[in-house]
């Protein structure tokens, strides 16, 4: 199954990784500058794919551009996260509210084969591959609600969800993420709306709160 968001094929895309990359490995801090120029030597693109990649990462709140002062690396601090991942569980419980009346053995093998790719992560200690999976795992959920607005919203937050989930998964043990994941899914196949959202705030909540005070803010 493959739920990425953007097309990972363009010029403009590898800009965005390179980018996100830096921010990850800690090249790249809040506030620091972002220079175009650089960026182009770096890649050995032109300035037009470069310029693309930028003001998608703005977009996207990856990227802040102020007048006289220039591109910067934005936020990532305690804040920022905590507001950004309650404005998440907010548009899965919905999902959850909108998907399970519709639910499918298709809706559920989906749910499976990331499951199962998950345990093969784990296994192999992969964590910036479990990261994508369980980005994958969420993404699939807000697409059963085939709810444009839940969707596009889900969308536009997404960059910043990956971010946040590497950042975590730099902190967390791995070992946990196949079977939260699996129970997960469990209460979804048996209709179990109100265990299922329990869950999923109690798996979202640990996560947070126990990874956010490794960050560096």
């Amino acid at each position: 199954m493959h739920t990425d968001l953007h097309e990972k094929n363009t010029l403009s895309y590898s800009v965005r990784e390179y980018v996100i990359s830096k921010i990850l490995d800690g090249t790249l801090k809040e506030g620091d500058k972002v220079n175009e120029a650089k960026l182009c030597i770096d890649l050995n693109l032109s300035r037009s794919p470069v310029r693309e990649g930028i003001r998608e990462l703005i977009a996207d709140g990856i990227l802040v551009n102020e007048n006289f002062k220039g591109t910067s690396i934005g936020q990532f601090n305690d804040k920022e996260l905590s507001e950004l991942n309650s404005l998440r569980m907010v548009l899965e419980q919905l999902a959850i509210d909108y998907s399970v009346p519709r639910m499918t053995q298709t809706t559920r093998d989906g749910f499976m084969q990331i499951i199962n790719q998950m345990k093969v992560a784990e296994d192999n200690n992969d964590s910036d591959l479990l990261a994508e999976l369980d980005m994958e795992f969420h993404y699939h959920l807000i697409l059963q609600s085939n709810s444009n607005i839940i969707i596009t919203t889900w969308k536009r937050i997404y960059t910043k969800l990956r971010i946040l989930m590497k950042m975590r998964l730099q902190w967390r043990s791995p070992q946990r993420q196949y079977l939260n994941h699996l129970n997960l899914v469990h209460y979804y196949s048996n209709e179990n709306i109100h265990l299922f959202k329990e869950m999923l705030v109690a798996h979202e909540h640990m996560g947070y709160y126990s990874d956010t005070a490794h960050m560096k803010r």
